[in-house]
């Protein structure tokens, strides 16, 4: 267990200061942090998406008595090709140039954009030209590195992410009410925060009769709060993100076993903010400021539900990232 939340939560942590946090590097953080795009940490908002929107559903029923359930759903997301580059775009010079009326035309768009790795990314040395008014007036190249260009090398080989939260639901009246809530005070590494999630499901299937499958709404709404510091730095950098998935369930049960769609839309959003003061030198201020949104939208899974009490659940996720989840430790009594 302390593999998945270290693992998940570093990586969470790895995306806002982008380096390591061993002393002697604090050029180095305080020079990416200042220079950090949303775009270089977009697979981070991506995967909150993919891992807090899996594992809500047991089942595409819900009965009208009242009913209990808890278990310990475990998700897993797989790092896509498209979370590994973004397209970055910088301001070639060129709009300067021509707003001056030089004699000779500058050579590039007004704004340039090309593919560079993300947190992710591969390592790579990505450059650009951009251009200045030289003492003549003519315009004039020279060579620019991209920020953050090469990825972070301890994370740059990860395949895959997991998590897994704590869950408790009860039901009544055909619907259920969902409750998450994970709590990580790791100090060894100056982060504390905690991850909260509601969810509602509701089964419409009842208002017909015979139907020869199961027909449910359900909605999930999940919040990350972080505050995290570093050993170099006083103060601390906060992290917020905001995760939602609204999806119809179909199912149709044979015996204890019951296989179930979920289609739906997901939606994830990362904010950073804060204040860090350099603690050798108490003139270097930085401020993070990072919006950004997922890559979620449109989400399918495939599950395979076991009703026996003990009610383990296996499935497929497709959506912006490809994943896995399985509620192995779920248990649920519900009445008719």
């Amino acid at each position: 267990m302390g593999l998945f939340y270290f693992r998940t939560f570093v990586l969470i942590f790895i995306m806002v200061v982008g380096t390591g946090l061993s002393h002697g590097q604090s050029d180095e953080f305080s020079g990416l942090l200042k220079q950090l795009k949303g775009g270089y940490v977009q697979p981070v908002a991506t995967l909150l998406g993919s891992l807090f929107n899996s594992g809500w559903y047991q089942s595409a029923s819900v009965n009208r008595g009242f009913g209990f359930a808890i278990g310990l759903p475990i998700s897993v997301a797989y790092i896509s090709s498209a979370d590994h580059t973004y397209t970055n775009r910088e301001a070639s010079g060129c709009a300067e140039s021509r707003a001056m009326q030089t004699t000779i035309e500058c050579p590039a768009p007004d704004y340039l954009e090309y593919e560079v790795p993300t947190i992710f990314g591969p390592q790579t040395n990505v450059q650009y030209k951009t251009y200045h008014l030289d003492t003549p007036g003519s315009p004039s190249g020279s060579v620019q590195s991209t920020p953050a260009s090469s990825g972070y090398s301890e994370i740059r080989d990860y395949t895959t992410i997991p998590f897994l939260i704590p869950h408790l639901a009860f039901s009544w009246m055909h619907t259920e009410i969902k409750a998450r809530y994970l709590y990580f005070p790791l100090d060894f590494i100056k982060l504390n925060g905690n991850v909260i999630g509601m969810g509602v499901q509701h089964d419409i299937s009842w208002l017909a009769k015979n139907l020869p499958f199961s027909i449910s709404a359900g909605t999930n709404v999940s919040l990350l709060s972080l505050a995290v510091g570093t050993e170099d730095f006083d103060g601390t950098m906060d992290l917020k993100g905001f995760v939602t998935n609204t999806s119809l369930l179909l199912g149709k049960q044979w015996g204890p076993f019951e296989l179930f769609l979920e289609s739906g839309w997901e939606t994830s959003s990362l904010t950073a903010s804060g204040t860090l003061v350099e603690k050798d030198n108490p003139d270097e201020v930085i401020n993070p400021n990072i919006d950004v949104s997922g890559r979620n939208g449109f989400r399918l899974g495939l599950n395979v539900a076991l009703h026996l009490g003990y009610h383990p659940v296996i499935g497929q996720n497709i959506g912006a990232q490809i994943g896995h989840q399985a509620n192995l430790l779920f248990f649920k009594k519900e009445a008719k």
